[in-house]
């Protein structure tokens, strides 16, 4: 229930939308009602990649901008990297963005500029009252349940990420566009405040009230003191009729906001502190109520602000009828019961508990609370008069640090045993509050925990929007509290001196009795260059901050944290020493993967990222991890020396040829003199070099002459593969090697010439298809003694009876050696005469005989060869019958005759002929007849060749033609001497008469 008629309350308040919309028609509705469809879903984005980083952004005119410049700093100089951006004039960040009126178009840019940030942004200020930047109305279409449709709310630009007008009507954030966009997806990263100022005198005063309150609290014990206070939302007295539809009584379980602290927030409040109470009624039960229990009248809250706080938070009743004309000014002031007749006319017992007027005479100077009002349209900041409590944040003496509260009329949502509303925020809120002591991420975290836990407990979806979009949060979204007594800390420097570039700040921080203080912020700022650096320290107090600054200059440390009295250090910063980098990450190695004994090359970029050149710069590569000491470094495999002026950088390349072993490949710069930081100066990469397979010692391998298959050699089994990879190795011969050298698989086939003996080489290489390693191996062919052989021999000859058989034995000796010829047969006169074979069957030699032929050499070879003569008798019509191939030796100077015999019926008109140039055998008769000379001695085979009619037969015979020895002269001289003496005798007989006889008579 509020004050005012519900009825009466909804015709003005459509009415004040209505003339509001109209009048800001022309030049486009900042409340977004209206426009067109076409929400644009490509946002042209305004930040810069500068931003990247950027924690807390201020947005404001560019007539305000100057006096946000400290804010700017101090928030820099605290943590949070801050920037300024304006929404008018030659800089606007919303001109030219895409967007249906400045609202839309204001949400595009921080949208933009949260991903530019790369989600690191974390707050926004919006540094002007409601007709300076724009605002959004978002719509929860509760007026059929006594609420209002549309709320104020700066929540819409706290969801960078959500279309809230996802149907493009121009209506924003009602309960279809977030549940069609998925209400888990309002996650509201952004932490959204404002500063409802018009003048730079109210934004400068803001400003400087809000660093003093930060850097220097006033003394006293102010921030150990609380104050809480409630008003009854209905007469306590008049009970209401359960049965009566119309609620024209008091509820116990909701028409008290006492219950609000009583049942829910104070079990989060600290015992500590120094809790001040104010409440109209104490109890929950109706009908006792009286002046004497009532402890909240007209100047109870202005009273108790005034005294200072560090906290205030009221819930309860407020006036919002703007126009009633009441004096004092009835305008969003909070309200408290003052029995049936109350303070003000008509209010039906209600008296004002603090008006804007009460705001603007409050004097608790800088002891500034932080205010959290759970009440209707006290914090309606879009009032053309300011007559809302947003005076408690500008107010000229006092006032409030922050503000929190309802810009509409907002759901108290109370049971008798639940709390979903107001009521449930409100407790959830100082329960946040007090464990960060920062409430403007307590209220966006409180948002974002209401979606995520309660959304699925309301039947009724438009009631949860209200409470969603109507708390808005009136000063500095990153404000870090006063909760309990303030601790002073001292900063300890255990660093000497401190250069631009990559340098690290380490500090201890401790108390006032030097014991370590934990969990304190730690930031470095240089406002020369705008850069931010920080760090936390530990449980020992100690931090290490890891700065980079672009420049020399003056900075400054900073340490805070909760219920922690800023402590500030001037640090002076030497401009950029030299400062060489090996990048790491720019590391490459090609080809890949990397084979050792293969040329590989190593890529890397190195640059000077100090502020001086570096002459001679020694880069080396080395196959290990190394430290950052270069005394530990061993031999390099490869370097390189050159100059490196300052922020110069340079890909360097280097050839090498890994080895197995190697498993690391760093890259040191060997550091300069007058280099500070060599931190950075190392790189490594991890690396698997693929070992190539290689070629065992074999010495040399051996196979015999005429060995049976040839040689064969498994070369697996003279290859080591350290990688075992599972490939098949190929194997290959290379040029040079003898044709009759073969490789299948693994196997080496040696297939030599027949009888070739030696020593020769092979050229073989193997590969695992990455690498491959060669050898030549040396093969000796040990000979082997070949057996003698006979060429050309037949298994069966026949032979004639009475005719002379010769074999002319063809021998074979693989080495070269004399062969022996020997025969074995049961058949007399079978005789070999030089490598002639000779027989002349006789008739009783008919028959089937087995003759055995053995060849034999000195070196022991030899061979038997079986052959078999089949002896037929003689029985042609011609034929030789000489009983011997060999001829009678024929005499040097001697004259020979000698006639060749033959039989057969045909023989008597045969005719002769012979091949020898020796002589010529008379064709008839078959003589030979000759004189030889001693050039004609030695063997010769003499072929005879008989024919008649159609029979021929031929024979070759054996002529041997010798000198004539001396027993032969001495025969013939004494045949001589004889002959002679013969002739003389018969001579002599033949001369003598003898006695003469009478003819014919006998002697007497």
């Amino acid at each position: 229930m509020q004050v005012e008629p519900q009825m009466e309350k909804h015709r003005r308040t459509i009415f004040a939308v209505l003339l509001i919309a109209i009048m800001l028609l022309p030049m486009g509705s900042m409340s977004g009602k209206g426009g067109d469809a076409d929400i644009g879903s490509n946002i042209p984005s305004r930040a810069a990649p500068q931003y990247k980083g950027i924690k807390y952004a201020i947005i404001t005119t560019e007539q305000l901008a100057r006096s946000f410049e400290p804010l700017k700093e101090w928030r820099s100089q605290t943590g949070l990297r801050s920037e300024i951006f304006t929404i008018d004039g030659p800089g606007s960040v919303i001109e030219g963005i895409e967007g249906r009126d400045p609202a839309e178009r204001l949400f595009n840019f921080i949208s933009s500029l949260y991903e530019d940030s790369e989600g690191s942004l974390e707050y926004v200020l919006l540094g002007g009252d409601s007709d300076i930047i724009p605002v959004r109305y978002l719509h929860a279409n509760a007026s059929r349940w006594g609420y209002d449709d549309d709320y104020l709310s700066d929540v819409y630009y706290s969801s960078p990420s959500t279309p809230w007008d996802l149907d493009g009507d121009g209506i924003y954030g009602e309960r279809e566009d977030i549940e069609a966009f998925g209400v888990e997806n309002l996650s509201f990263p952004l932490k959204v405040g404002r500063f409802p100022v018009d003048t730079i005198e109210e934004s400068s005063r803001m400003v400087t009230r809000l660093i003093d309150y930060e850097s220097s609290p006033e003394e006293g014990n102010w921030t150990e003191r609380g104050v809480i206070s409630s008003s009854l939302m209905d007469r306590p007295n008049i009970p209401d009729d359960p049965e009566t539809p119309e609620d024209e009584g008091f509820n116990a379980y909701k028409d008290n906001a006492y219950k609000a602290f009583a049942n829910y927030t104070l079990r989060y409040i600290p015992r500590s502190l120094d809790i001040i109470q104010a409440h109209d009624y104490e109890r929950y039960e109706g009908g006792f109520y009286n002046l004497s229990v009532d402890h909240l009248d007209d100047s109870t809250l202005p009273t108790l602000i005034s005294n200072g706080c560090s906290f205030f938070t009221f819930a309860g009743q407020s006036f919002y009828d703007v126009d009633a004309g009441n004096s004092p000014p009835l305008a969003y002031s909070l309200a408290h019961y003052r029995v049936d007749s109350g303070t003000v006319p008509g209010a039906s017992g209600y008296g004002l508990a603090l008006t804007y007027e009460d705001v603007w005479n409050l004097s608790n100077g800088n002891r500034l609370p932080v205010v959290y009002i759970s009440s209707c349209d006290s914090a309606n900041f879009s009032d053309p008069g300011d007559r809302s409590l947003e005076g408690l944040v500008y107010a000229p003496d006092g006032g409030a640090i922050c503000f929190i509260g309802s810009t509409g009329v907002s759901w108290r949502g109370e049971g008798e045993d639940y709390s979903l509303g107001n009521w449930y925020l409100i407790s959830r809120f100082w329960d946040r509050m007090m464990l960060t002591n920062r409430p403007g991420d307590s209220l966006y975290w409180l948002k974002q925990d209401y979606v995520r836990t309660k959304w699925g407990e309301f039947a009724t979806k438009e009631v949860f929007l209200i409470e969603l979009y109507t708390y808005n949060f009136m000063g500095d979204p990153a404000l870090r509290a006063w909760i309990g007594e303030p601790a002073v800390v001292r900063i300890q420097n255990t660093s000497s001196e401190h250069y631009a570039g990559g340098d690290t700040f380490d500090l201890r921080v401790t108390n006032r009795f030097g014991s370590p203080v934990a969990n304190a912020e730690v930031t470095f700022y240089l406002n020369t260059t705008g850069e931010v650096f920080s760090s936390v320290t530990g449980p020992d107090g100690r931090a290490a901050v890891s700065t980079s600054f672009s420049s020399g200059g003056t900075g400054k440390i900073t340490v805070t944290g909760r219920n922690i009295i800023p402590e500030v250090m001037e640090v002076t910063i030497s401009d950029q020493p030299m400062d060489l980098y090996v990048d790491g990450d720019s590391l490459g190695l090609a080809p890949l993967p990397l084979t050792e004994g293969a040329e590989a090359r190593l890529s890397v970029n190195v640059s000077n990222i100090g502020g001086r050149d570096a002459v001679s710069v020694r880069v080396v590569v080395v196959p290990e991890q190394l430290t950052t000491d270069p005394l530990d470094w061993p031999e390099p495999v490869s370097e390189i020396v050159m100059d490196l002026a300052a922020a110069e950088t340079r890909t360097l390349e280097f050839l090498l040829q890994p080895f197995r072993s190697w498993a690391y490949l760093s890259v040191g710069i060997v550091p300069p003199e007058g280099e500070i930081n060599i931190e950075n100066n190392v790189g490594t990469l991890k690396i698997d070099v693929n070992a190539r397979p290689r070629f065992l010692s074999t010495g040399i391998l051996e196979m015999q002459e005429d060995q049976e298959g040839g040689g064969t050699f498994d070369l697996s089994e003279m290859v080591y593969d350290p990688d075992n990879d599972p490939v098949t190795l190929v194997y290959g011969i290379g040029t040079g090697a003898p044709d009759w050298c073969r490789i299948e698989g693994h196997i080496l086939f040696v297939n030599p010439p027949v009888n070739w003996s030696g020593t020769f080489d092979v050229p073989l290489r193997v590969s695992d298809l990455l690498s491959q390693d060669t050898r030549t191996v040396t093969i000796f062919v040990s000979p082997v003694n070949d057996p003698p052989s006979l060429s050309g021999l037949e298994s069966n000859y026949e032979l004639m009876v009475d005719r002379p058989f010769t074999l002319v034995m063809r021998t074979v000796d693989a080495e070269g050696e004399a062969v022996r010829v020997s025969v074995a047969s049961d058949l007399e006169g079978l005789e070999i005469s030089g490598n002639t074979l000779r027989f002349l069957p006789y008739p009783d030699d008919v028959g089937v005989h087995n003759v055995s032929l053995h060849v034999s050499d000195p070196s022991g070879g030899n061979m038997t060869y079986n052959i078999t003569f089949t002896i037929l008798p003689n029985s042609g019509n011609l034929y030789f019958q000489e009983p011997s191939v060999h001829l009678p030796d024929a005499k040097v100077g001697r004259e020979f005759r000698y006639t060749i015999r033959i039989g057969g019926d045909l023989s008597k008109n045969a005719t002769f002929s012979d091949d020898s140039p020796l002589f010529e055998i008379d064709e008839t008769t078959g003589e030979i007849h000759f004189t030889p000379s001693s050039s004609d001695t030695g063997e010769h085979w003499v072929t005879i060749t008989v024919r008649a009619g159609n029979e021929t037969v031929s024979r070759t015979f054996l002529l041997k033609i010798v000198e004539p020895t001396e027993r032969d002269m001495t025969i013939l001289w004494i045949l001589g001497i004889v002959a002679a003496l013969l002739l003389a005798g018969i001579l002599l007989i033949l001369l003598w008469r003898g006695p003469q006889v009478e003819q014919y008579g006998l002697e007497e």
